[in-house]
């Protein structure tokens, strides 16, 4: 996909393949450091961002976690305790 991307048009912005590609890899440069073992939290306000973390995540072979913005934090501290499963949450700059 990323590498056949013919870019896209988001929030009345246009991406170039270019763009989407930077996106990517600068997605899964986060992600890849992260231990296979560990379930990544996905909790991103840009749809766009969010999409290419998933994608980034199924490349790096990591399970990730929908996390949604508007949930209390009470609702996102369950999920990080269950199963005392070790979440890690991976922060990515609005625009790159």
């Amino acid at each position: 996909f990323i590498n056949l991307n013919n870019g896209c048009e988001y929030d009345d912005l246009t991406f170039t393949p270019q763009q989407i590609k930077k996106r990517y890899l600068y997605i899964l440069k986060k992600i890849q450091v992260i231990d296979t073992g560990t379930i990544v939290a996905l909790k991103l306000k840009d749809k766009l961002n969010y999409f290419i973390a998933i994608l980034a995540c199924m490349r790096a072979n990591i399970t990730y976690v929908h996390l949604v913005i508007q949930w209390p934090s009470e609702n996102i501290k369950k999920i990080k305790k269950k199963k005392n499963i070790k979440i890690t949450t991976v922060i990515v700059k609005k625009r790159i």
